[in-house]
């Protein structure tokens, strides 16, 4: 599998990029890049560093989602609860 060779054994911010980097480079078909995961496994970091490097524009849905609500993603759960969130995020 070409990914086991940006990151054998680890899942490292490098190893992804230069793993999307190659990809891309082989086709102009991906306009649009959904890094999905956990909380705080690092799909913004990786995602900023990516976007910079392929000279395309870096959206963050919790950015988005605070944006969208004026609110903090902890006050969204705090006062509408995780319903709300859930359906503000599958807006954004």
């Amino acid at each position: 599998m070409m990914a086991q060779r940006y990151f054998p054994g680890s899942n490292t911010c490098r190893g992804f990029v230069g793993f999307f980097q190659d990809l891309l480079s082989r086709t102009e078909q991906a306009r649009i890049l959904l890094i999905k995961g956990g909380p705080g496994c690092g799909k913004s970091t990786v995602g900023r560093v990516l976007a910079r490097r392929l000279n395309r524009p870096f959206v963050d849905a919790d950015d988005e989602i605070q944006r969208q609500c004026g609110l903090s993603i902890p006050e969204i759960f705090r006062q509408f609860g995780e319903e709300r969130f859930r359906r503000e995020e599958t807006q954004a």
